[in-house]
């Protein structure tokens, strides 16, 4: 069996979208001939955890940890306490998003500008980088590695695997989740120049980019246009059949909205949440009819738009569940929730957040409020997996809203897939991957003999 290094600074317990790409390649991997050799980080602080997701990994997996030095540890356990203090239930008057700016400690936005700025380039995890190189060295030469496989976010994975390669000369494929230097709010100046400069060097060396849509992909292809069209890929995200196997699904006795993720800037719910109360006001239905929830982080200032539409007691927030949890309140959901909206013009509108496949996977409606057209509009239409409506069409949220309510009270109210959605399987992406680390150990060996 070929060896696969992963460098993967989001490993289990770990908790996030990252984390779930990472752990069922190393659980489908073997499956086609590729055994996963993980190197990450040794696990101290961390905002989320999920001890679950360790059941997806082959117990003989080796897992390699090292350090890294948090220059920041004050400042992360600072923001903890303050993320707990928002979750606990409790009475409280939100702020609106300008004053929660506002009111933030003039220390803590300090040593924040500061440590981004000048000590974290391209990232927090930059510390990490000669602990990791000096370990993968030990790892390749140790293990017989065939191929190196970096993930980011954090981009520090990617100049990790620069260095080996660089060093042991092992053929790279460089995946990118997220965008880099065209990433939503991503620095200028001397920052951005030294950044753009790394993905350059990231870009060149590797043998292939991954990519999660064909619109990152195409930007990377466009904005390196001098590099052959065939080394920028897709490997979609996707959902794992297997992990709605023996579960026992939430039972709701209403018309029932979920949302699963974290609500970003680009993710704001002040348009979903004035069409609710205003269908309510309008008497289209009563709060009593409609039940909705949010599983993840809603955020002090998201939170502020319950008081302001009078959505407490229609709106349940659940916070950080584990993925297991997780799946149990989508399957029998009426409708899924997905809201993204930043600006026309935004890099955002490239991505596609990762629970639209694990939606897709649940067979459920699915209400998408996002710009059109964007990567989700444009996906949405693909697989008809639901409805589509524009973030400044709130009358437009409206009337969709109450359509799959009344289709609801008739029990009409079904998911519209049209395309054969198998493609996404965690499984068959695994197989592609595993194509593409053929591909290059051939030419490697090739180019050898």
């Amino acid at each position: 069996m070929k060896k696969v290094l992963f460098i993967a600074y989001n490993f289990p317990p770990v908790a996030g979208a990252g984390t779930i790409r990472v752990v069922k390649f190393i659980k489908y991997l073997p499956q086609f001939g590729w055994e996963p050799i993980v190197l990450t980080v040794d696990r101290g602080f961390s905002l989320f955890s999920d001890e679950y997701l360790v059941k997806d990994i082959p117990a003989d997996t080796k897992v390699y940890g090292t350090p890294i030095i948090d220059l920041s540890k004050i400042y992360r356990r600072y923001l903890l306490e303050l993320f707990h203090r928002q979750h606990v239930p409790q009475k409280t008057e939100y702020k609106s998003p300008v004053q929660d700016l506002r009111n933030k400690t003039g220390l803590s936005k300090l040593i924040s500008q500061f440590l981004n700025k000048y000590i974290y380039i391209p990232d927090n995890t930059i510390s990490w980088l000669f602990g990791a190189v000096k370990k993968g060295i030990e790892i390749i030469d140790k293990e017989e590695v065939n191929v190196i496989y970096s993930t980011s976010v954090p981009y520090t994975a990617h100049l990790i695997a620069y260095c080996l390669k660089k060093l042991r000369r092992i053929p790279w494929v460089a995946d990118f989740r997220d965008p880099w230097t065209q990433r939503y709010l991503a620095p200028g100046g001397i920052r951005g120049k030294i950044e753009a400069f790394l993905e350059r060097k990231v870009v060149e060396f590797s043998d292939y980019v991954l990519t999660t849509t064909p619109a990152t992909r195409n930007d990377f292809a466009k904005r390196y246009a001098t590099l052959p069209n065939s080394k920028f890929k897709v490997i979609w995200n996707g959902y794992d059949s297997e992990d709605f196997v023996d579960v026992k699904p939430i039972h709701y006795d209403r018309f029932t909205i979920v949302f699963s993720g974290i609500l970003y800037d680009s993710r704001n719910p002040e348009p979903f949440f004035q069409a609710i109360s205003e269908l309510i006001q309008e008497r289209k239905f009563t709060a009593q009819d409609i039940n909705i929830i949010f599983i993840g982080d809603l955020g002090q200032s998201n939170a502020y738009y319950l008081q302001k539409f009078r959505l407490e007691s229609v709106v349940r927030h659940l916070g950080y569940i584990p993925h297991s949890e997780v799946i149990k309140y989508l399957l029998n959901a009426s409708v899924l929730l997905m809201i993204n909206n930043p600006s026309k013009e935004s890099q955002e509108n490239l991505s596609l957040p990762s629970k639209t496949f694990e939606y897709l996977g649940t067979g459920r409606p699915i209400l998408s409020i996002t710009p059109i057209p964007s990567m989700i509009s444009e996906f949405m239409n693909l697989t008809g997996g639901g409805e589509i409506v524009s973030p400044e069409d709130v009358n437009g949220i409206k009337s969709t809203i109450y359509d799959m309510y009344a289709k609801y009270k008739q029990g009409q109210l079904k998911s519209q897939t049209k395309t054969d959605i198998s493609v996404y399987e965690r499984k068959e992406l695994s197989r592609r991957l595993s194509e593409i680390f053929e591909i290059i150990v051939h030419k490697k060996t090739t180019s050898d003999s």
